[in-house]
């Protein structure tokens, strides 16, 4: 006689040459699987008497109340204040949040996605890493698993995106840049070469540049440079064989200031620099960070509510944080009282 308990969705799977999470999904009665494979999988279930495990059942309730962040690094300041933004609302519906880091490496990624698809949790959201693909995120939909992308778009992926408005964000900063101090010469600098977010806003800043009818460098925006390190050694680098050819600087990111204002001190050289994302940091730096506030704490909220949403809990409509200029010393002006 055959044990019945020995009978597990694996089973079923090797003996149809399929997936385990095709023959779960069939068992649920999933749409995503065609009808002809959930007739087939009932049918390989009943030959071989495959009985539900009910304390799986409800484990899986329990896996649902579960929801993954999916980063970069979470060692990033403004990846640890989204994901505190995030716990709190996560924390609200007494779900766990799971943070995981992909350190830009899309092995790791799909090793990561894989797993949360295999613990079936209820909800995902990601910054995806950079040339992600909307087919290595399908496994998500095909089980069904609601996602939300945060900061980074994947074309033709079918999920809400929560980013900040990239436009705003430079227009932002230009306008200071070119009103207040009369910088004519701009650079932005910094950033992941083929990061989304970077992207857009170089493009939008080039289009400041042309409307302005201001020369454009290019060079300047060329390099990649994300830690502080890296920015100092790049912008050094580019003073010794371009010269000191621009009167200001938009940042990436406030980590990407930081290393450009110690190239500048190091230099002996003061030009108006401005961050962007307004990190805890930014207010006790010498000199203090001028910088576009983004509201990392209120995005990852943001992005929370948007997953739950998703999930099926309900929320009063959220607003997206508002941006906000922070006027400090590193633009050249005095700190901002």
């Amino acid at each position: 006689m055959v044990d019945r308990r020995a009978v597990t969705m694996q089973t079923i799977a090797d003996s149809l040459g399929v997936s385990r999470s095709t023959v779960s999904l069939a068992l649920r009665e999933a749409p995503v699987i065609a009808e002809a494979t959930r007739q087939a999988v009932r049918e390989e279930a009943d030959r071989l008497g495959f009985v539900p495990n009910r304390s799986a059942a409800r484990l899986r309730t329990h896996q649902r109340r579960l929801v993954g962040l999916v980063v970069p690094d979470f060692a990033n300041p403004l990846v640890a204040a989204t994901a505190a933004g995030l716990q709190r609302v996560v924390g609200e519906q007494e779900r766990v949040l799971l943070v995981s880091s992909t350190f830009e490496d899309s092995v790791i990624q799909r090793r990561v996605l894989r797993s949360l698809i295999e613990e079936q949790v209820g909800g995902v959201i990601i910054t995806s890493v950079i040339g992600t693909t909307a087919a290595e995120l399908a496994g998500l939909a095909n089980a069904q698993i609601p996602a939300v992308l945060l900061n980074r778009m994947v074309e033709d992926f079918p999920a809400p995106v929560v980013a900040r408005s990239a436009a705003d964000i430079v227009d932002l900063a230009f306008d200071h840049l070119y009103v207040a101090h009369n910088a004519r010469r701009i650079a932005y600098f910094g950033g992941f070469i083929d990061a989304s977010p970077r992207r857009d806003r170089l493009e939008h800043f080039a289009s400041r540049i042309a409307a302005a009818g201001l020369p454009s460098f290019p060079a300047w925006a060329s390099p990649p440079s994300t830690s502080t390190g890296e920015a100092r050694d790049t912008f050094m680098t580019l003073v010794a064989e371009r010269g000191m050819e621009i009167d200001a600087v938009i940042c990436h990111s406030d980590t990407v200031a930081m290393g450009v204002l110690r190239a500048l001190a190091n230099m002996g050289i003061q030009i108006p620099v401005v961050g962007i994302d307004d990190l805890d940091f930014a207010a006790d730096m010498t000199p203090s960070l001028t910088t576009v506030r983004t509201d990392a704490r209120g995005l990852g909220e943001l992005a929370g509510r948007t997953l739950l949403a998703l999930m099926g809990s309900t929320f009063e409509p959220a607003a997206e944080p508002a941006l906000e200029l922070i006027v400090r010393e590193s633009c050249g002006c005095a700190q901002d009282s």
